[in-house]
C-alpha cells in the first residue's frame, strides 16, 4: 500500500517536530547540567566540554533505542 503525497508530507512534518523537540530538550538539559560558568568566562572549560559530549551522546543513544523499539512496534501493527 502506497502512501499519498499528503500522508508522506504529514509524516515528514511529524518527524521534523519530534526531532526538533528532542534537540531542544537535549540542549536545555545538557546546558543546565554541564555549563556553570557562563557569566565568568564565555569559553567552555575542558570539564564542561566533556560533560556536554557525554550528555549529548546519552541523549542520542536513548533516542536511537526508542526509535528501534517504536519501529518494531509499528512493524507489529502492520497488517500482513
Amino acid at each position: 500500500m502506497n502512501m499519498s503525497e499528503a500522508q508522506q508530507l504529514k509524516l515528514a512534518e511529524t518527524e521534523l517536530r519530534a526531532i526538533t523537540d528532542m534537540y531542544n530538550r537535549m540542549q536545555e538539559k545538557c546546558f543546565t547540567k554541564c555549563i556553570h560558568r557562563i557569566k565568568k568566562d564565555p569559553d567552555l572549560a575542558v570539564g564542561e566540554m566533556a560533560c556536554v559530549d557525554r550528555c549529548v551522546a546519552k541523549y542520542l543513544e536513548v533516542h536511537d533505542k526508542v526509535g528501534e523499539v517504536y519501529q518494531k512496534m509499528q512493524a507489529g501493527l502492520q497488517p500482513q
